[in-house]
């Protein structure tokens, strides 16, 4: 990640370092290096939960990487949330840090969500709410035929996904193939394809 070159598969378990990239996106948001990005990432993911009409039980996040912070504004609106990664270190990194002993530390992006809706709540019972609904981190491979490595899942109602699917192919046809294959295999919607 230091050396600036675009990272492709394995590398992310060998190169990423998700410190130097929690650190520098998502810790200040005022001198964020991408220029405020998250911030307008964050509000725009919100607001589109916020009209009520994305919802349901089951939510998958695709690529959630080392934060998961495209599925916090989802939180009052889904019962159950699946996160995934290509990344072991991502997953490790994600686990440690809901669940473990991390040192990571998201009060940032939990404070500006709540910033966003209700200020009255503590950023803490956000991400405790966001706790209660992870049913669980799973490896994910947007470029293989069995996208889920061998682990079996219900039908989602919503997916989302953020610099992952958009970011897995290198090429129109192949992001064609992955949207197909999610849309075939775990996502509840009328026949479009």
């Amino acid at each position: 990640m230091a050396d600036g070159r675009l990272l492709r598969d394995e590398d992310y378990n060998t190169h990423f370092d998700p410190d130097t990239y929690v650190e520098t996106y998502y810790t200040d948001f005022d001198n964020a290096v991408v220029g405020g990005m998250m911030p307008f990432v964050l509000k725009g993911v919100h607001d589109v939960f916020k009209t009520g009409d994305v919802k349901g039980t089951r939510l998958l996040d695709i690529g959630t990487g080392p934060v998961p912070y495209s599925v916090i504004p989802a939180v009052p609106f889904v019962q159950d949330i699946y996160l995934t990664d290509f990344s072991a270190v991502n997953r490790k990194y994600l686990y440690d840090a809901l669940f473990g002993s991390g040192k990571q530390d998201y009060s940032s992006v939990f404070e500006f969500l709540v910033n966003l809706n209700d200020k009255s709540q503590p950023w803490t019972k956000l991400s405790d709410d966001l706790k209660d609904k992870i049913c669980g981190i799973f490896p994910c491979d947007l470029l293989q035929d069995d996208i889920f490595k061998g682990s079996y899942f219900p039908l989602f109602d919503v997916i989302t996904t953020s610099l992952c699917m958009d970011v897995a192919p290198q090429d129109v046809d192949t992001y064609g193939k992955i949207a197909k294959g999610i849309y075939q295999n775990i996502l509840k919607l009328v026949d479009i394809w």
